[in-house]
């Protein structure tokens, strides 16, 4: 025990360090976004901070992990650096036996943060979000931005392509008037600026130099483009008071629980979508092949028709011409006659030409009927292909969300992993190292684990891969990493080693001849 708690007192103070500078750098990113928008509102003070706590959930879920890290690099540097690691091996200790405290005490700060990343985060996020909503509807025109559609002015949706810091000018306005309207007034403007009125009730929206598009209310098929030079647009209603209001929660919103519900019920409904319209889509399918067909007569009754193979068909007789003979017709019976005479059958001519199928018109009726249903199948087709694709997305999205929140915790345990046998090779307790080897894993962890939540949201990959890929290397790379220190081995095989070392002297080598090449000049001029 004692040496469990030796190891585990190298971790304390590090650990902390890493925690509060982690934490406090991604505060600092965090309010400087906040500041602009939030500030010029006239709220209190403690609003601002009360976002800013609720703000600092997800901000542990990342700089947690992390601290991890830099604590196990640093502290096994430290011991190793004392030779502390040496005398413990030389003991029969082995490195195995040295990490076996840090990775306890990291898989149960895991288990903790999974319990945190469940109910504790979502309903932080939650707070934080409807809290950040009811703040943009105070003076919404303190979260106006560049490059973003703004939906927070009543019946008016707003883009700006560019503002100018200096002056405030916005530069490439576009803006839609839905309000009351069957399809949207489309404003378009070079150039323009804002002024508030009505204690900033209302917005003036002076635009210069563009155009207005619009649609006929009454006859959809008149379209109308104005050209102006000044115009102002008077945005009404603008709420200037603060009011707390809840919002729908989002899939960072909730816990596990609701999630799978969410997942599963979106699983039934694609089952439902294939099950009801795949069938229908076929059959509509052969409904346009038989719309197709309809006005075509069947080959045995066409008229002139070739006959099938395999069945005989009797041929009409030919016209007679001037070099043949025509075929007597048939004598009708006399009224005295007690037997009727028969009459002799038609003879066949061998050297009769064939009959041409005769030409089938189609009408114009049948093959808008054609036409109809087919654009009616491709409809139908696009709004099932779309609501699968919504599904599918949907299942995607709160997957990753579920993975993440276990990924994560999981990472503690990994980057002790890792950063053991690194501390220990490196050598060095101090800060330096620690934090050169923090960043690049952690960096490499971060991309692999956003990169792959991007690619998931896309249906690139599954969610799975996504967020437990990086994880996996991590895993990976910590067994290599430990195999390798067991065994008395370099960190690296010798072939990296060889090739990093020539490296190494190549670039000493170009950093002389660059220090020796002024002497010389100067000696040179002497």
């Amino acid at each position: 025990m004692i040496l469990e708690r030796s190891i585990l007192k190298e971790h304390v103070a590090p650990f902390l360090a890493a925690f509060c500078v982690i934490t406090f750098l991604f505060a600092v990113n965090y309010l400087i976004n906040l500041l602009d928008s939030v500030l010029s509102k006239g709220l209190p003070f403690g609003l601002l901070l009360e976002v800013m706590v609720l703000s600092l959930a997800w901000m542990l879920a990342l700089s947690i992990p992390m601290s991890f890290l830099v604590a196990s690099l640093m502290a096994f540097g430290r011991l190793s650096a004392d030779g502390e690691i040496t005398a413990m091996r030389s003991a029969g200790i082995s490195p195995i036996t040295l990490m076996r405290p840090a990775l306890a005490v990291s898989a149960l700060s895991a288990v903790l943060l999974v319990i945190f990343n469940n109910w504790v985060l979502p309903e932080a996020n939650h707070r934080a979000g409807s809290l950040l909503a009811s703040i943009s509807r105070k003076k919404p025109q303190a979260f106006i931005a560049e490059g973003q559609l703004l939906k927070q002015f009543p019946g008016v949706q707003i883009w700006i392509d560019r503002i100018d810091d200096e002056t405030g000018r916005l530069h490439g306005i576009q803006v839609w008037e839905i309000d009351n309207r069957k399809t949207p007034k489309v404003v378009l403007a070079d150039s323009g600026w804002i002024e508030y009125v009505d204690a900033g009730a209302t917005i003036l929206l002076h635009l210069q130099s563009g155009w207005n598009h619009m649609r006929d209310e009454k006859d959809p098929g008149r379209y109308f483009r104005i050209r102006y030079e000044d115009q102002t647009l008077a945005v009404r209603n603008v709420d200037d008071s603060f009011r707390r209001s809840e919002r729908e929660r989002g899939d960072r919103e909730m816990p596990v629980e609701e999630m799978m519900e969410i997942v599963s019920e979106s699983a039934e409904r694609e089952a439902k979508l294939r099950e009801e319209r795949f069938p229908v889509l076929w059959i509509d399918h052969e409904r346009v092949m038989k719309f197709a067909r309809a006005e075509l007569p069947p080959a045995e009754t066409a008229p002139g028709a070739a006959p099938d193979s395999g069945s005989a068909a009797p041929v009409a007789p030919a016209a007679p011409d001037s070099g043949s003979v025509a075929p007597a017709a048939p004598v009708a019976p006399d009224s005295g006659s007690a037997v009727a005479a028969a009459a002799p059958p038609a003879p066949v001519l061998d050297s009769a030409p064939a009959a041409k199928p005769l030409p089938v018109r189609i009408s114009s009726r049948s093959w808008n009927r054609v036409r109809n249903a087919e654009i009616s199948r491709q409809r139908s087709l696009r709004a099932t292909a779309n609501a699968l694709g919504y599904e599918i997305r949907r299942q995607a999205q709160y997957s990753v969300e579920i993975h993440k929140k276990f990924s994560l915790p999981v990472a503690c345990i990994l980057f002790v992993l890792v950063g053991a046998p690194l501390g220990i090779v490196a050598r060095s307790g101090g800060v330096g190292t620690g934090a050169v080897y923090s960043i690049v894993f952690f960096v490499i962890y971060w991309v692999g684990l956003t990169g792959g939540e991007h690619m998931a949201d896309k249906l690139m990959v599954s969610p799975e891969l996504a967020m437990w890929g990086p994880n996996v290397v991590l895993a990976v790379a910590g067994c290599y990493f430990t195999w390798r220190l067991t065994r008395d081995l370099p960190m690296t095989p010798r072939p990296v080693s060889r090739a990093v070392a020539a490296l190494r002297r190549l670039f000493l080598k170009a950093k002389s001849a660059l220090v020796r090449s002024p002497k010389r000049a100067a000696e040179g001029g002497r």
